[in-house]
């Protein structure tokens, strides 16, 4: 099933593990949708704490720099929300029932017709791409995508705080380095 084409989607979703991810990623396409009109919003599910190159500045202040640098980013690219989780990095668990209820409230809160995450499958061809973070990131989004972010009996607390359960259509080629879904219309 193709994805949805641009003038068809309000708004996108991605889902990254590191501030810097969906610029080194996907930041054409992604200031190309927000050019479109695409609200596009991130979810970061790290601070990047053990990013940077200077050992002079203090591993305390590098989340601070590297939520500062990934806003200024995604201003650049037109990305028009941030939500950052703050896990530590290299901590991403997918099988965190906390992650997991959080990434289904953002989808559910969002309402993406596209979301971008990464694959959860190991890729030896574009092995530096499949850090542990990334395919735990992958894991943990479409594990929520799927089922949860859709079924109506899942995670009721949500639908009672007025955020209903939406279907997600099948990705478009599920091997590729991204994953991209569309929301179903209706």
């Amino acid at each position: 099933m193709p994805p949805l084409p641009d003038e068809q989607v309000e708004r996108a979703l991605a889902i990254v593990a590191h501030p810097d991810d969906a610029e080194f990623w996907a930041g054409g396409s992604i200031a190309h949708w927000a050019a479109a009109g695409i609200a596009v919003t991130y979810c970061v599910l790290t601070d990047g704490n053990n990013g940077g190159f200077d050992p002079a500045i203090p591993r305390t202040d590098i989340p601070a720099i590297r939520r500062a640098e990934q806003r200024a980013a995604a201003a650049i690219l037109g990305v028009t929300q941030i939500r950052f989780l703050g896990l530590a990095e290299s901590g991403i668990r997918p099988a965190s029932r906390d992650l997991h209820a959080g990434l289904a409230r953002i989808i559910r809160e969002v309402r993406p017709q596209r979301v971008l995450t990464w694959s959860p499958q190991w890729n030896w061809q574009r092995f530096r791409s499949c850090h542990p973070d990334h395919l735990a990131t992958g894991a943990a989004a479409l594990a929520a995508i799927y089922p949860d972010a859709g079924n109506p009996f899942a995670l009721p607390e949500l639908a009672a705080q007025g955020l209903p359960a939406k279907l997600f259509r099948a990705p478009a080629d599920p091997t590729r380095l991204a994953i991209l879904l569309t929301l179903q219309a209706g």
